[in-house]
C-alpha cells in the first residue's frame, strides 16, 4: 500500500500539493482562537480538513522563535503598524557570540525584508546567508551575505510591500484584530555587527550570518504600509529601538 495522507506530509514524502491544499483549508486564527476548548478546536480543525490538526500542531511545535507582541507603550509609532513584535530567533550560544562581537566592533540597526513565504524558515532558523545555495531567492549584485538596509523603502521592496498609506487602507488596518493572510507583508529590524559590513548606498551586506540578529518584527495588512519612508539614520528612531530592547 502507498503512504497514508499523514505520511505524505512527512519530510520523506514531501507531497507539496497536499500540504498546500491543507493550508488553504486551514481555519482562520480568529476561528481557532474562538474555540471554547481543546476538543472544540479539534472539531474545528477536523471540519476544515482531516490533516489540518496535525499540520497545525507541527507548525506550532516546530517554531523555535520567541515572539512577543509589543505593548502600546513599547510600539514604534513611526513604523505605521499596530502589529509589532519582539522577535528572537537565536539560541543562547549565538546570542553570546554576537554580544562578544558587539563589544569589539559595535552594532548598527537595519531592516531586513523578505517575501511572506520565507518567514517560515526565518522564524525557525534565523537569518541565513543563502547566497550561492538552493535557498537563494534574489540576486547577489552586491556580494554574498545577508542583505539589509537602513531605509525601510529598500527592504519593503524585498518584502513585496508597496508604499500605500491611503485613509481607507489605514482604517481597515487599524480596525483589524487579526491579520489578513491575503494581504500581509512582513519586515524585520535587525541588530548588525559593524565589522566587514559592506555598505553600498541603501544596500548593506553582512557576509557573516552570526553577525545579524533579528530584534523586532513588523507585519502589515490590508495594504497599509505607512512606515515606508522610515530611515534608521534618524537618532530618535534608534533611541526607541534601544529603549525597547533594554526592556527584555
Amino acid at each position: 500500500p502507498g503512504p497514508t495522507p499523514a505520511e505524505k506530509l512527512s519530510s520523506a514524502a514531501k507531497d507539496i500539493d497536499l500540504a498546500r491544499k491543507v493550508l488553504r483549508a486551514m481555519p482562520t486564527v480568529e476561528r481557532i482562537s474562538g474555540a471554547d476548548s481543546v476538543a472544540d478546536m479539534d472539531r474545528v480543525m477536523a471540519q476544515a480538513h482531516p490533516l489540518a490538526n496535525g499540520l497545525f500542531n507541527w507548525i506550532i511545535s516546530s517554531n523555535r522563535a520567541y515572539i512577543v507582541r509589543l505593548g502600546e507603550d513599547q510600539q514604534m509609532k513611526w513604523m505605521g503598524t499596530k502589529f509589532q513584535y519582539l522577535l528572537v530567533t537565536s539560541n543562547p550560544e549565538r546570542e553570546n557570540a554576537f554580544n562578544e562581537a558587539k563589544k569589539r566592533h559595535g552594532t548598527k540597526w537595519a531592516f531586513h525584508g523578505s517575501r511572506g513565504e520565507n518567514w517560515h524558515s526565518i522564524l525557525r532558523n534565523g537569518l541565513k546567508n543563502a547566497s550561492g545555495t538552493a535557498l537563494q531567492v534574489n540576486g547577489t549584485a552586491y556580494g554574498h551575505g545577508i542583505y539589509l538596509s537602513p531605509n525601510a523603502s529598500t527592504s519593503f521592496s524585498y518584502s513585496n510591500l508597496s508604499s500605500s498609506s491611503s485613509g481607507a487602507a489605514k482604517d481597515r488596518h487599524m480596525a483589524s484584530e487579526y491579520l489578513d493572510p491575503k494581504s500581509m507583508g512582513c519586515i524585520a529590524v535587525c541588530e548588525v555587527v559593524d565589522h566587514e559590513l559592506k555598505q553600498s548606498g541603501s544596500v548593506w551586506v553582512q557576509p557573516h550570518e552570526n553577525y545579524v540578529l533579528t530584534r523586532f518584527f513588523f507585519v502589515y495588512t490590508h495594504g497599509f504600509t505607512d512606515g515606508y519612508r522610515v530611515e534608521l539614520k534618524n537618532a530618535s528612531y534608534r533611541a526607541d529601538l534601544e529603549r525597547v530592547t533594554a526592556q527584555f
